[in-house]
């Protein structure tokens, strides 16, 4: 029962999370922003301790559009 109620969980966390695309175009629009920057301040501190930056993190080898075909793609 506890398993099935923590698959349960995860379900609704990833719908959650891939959902925004269905939302209105405001609210995609934001949240789109608001992912790549967090995205960028990641690799940019990646940078300053000299680690390896993936390239969704990279600010200078990536776009928006990238990183959301990747999302698209990816996080399945």
């Amino acid at each position: 029962m506890k398993n099935e109620h923590a698959s349960k969980q995860a379900l609704a966390l990833k719908c959650a999370d891939i959902s925004n695309p269905c939302r209105k175009w405001e609210v995609y629009v934001s949240w789109v922003a608001l992912v790549t920057e967090e995205f960028f301040r990641q690799g940019d501190r990646e940078r300053e301790y000299n680690l390896p930056i993936a390239p969704t993190m990279d600010r200078y080898a990536t776009t928006k559009p990238k990183i959301q075909i990747g999302k698209f793609l990816f996080d399945r």
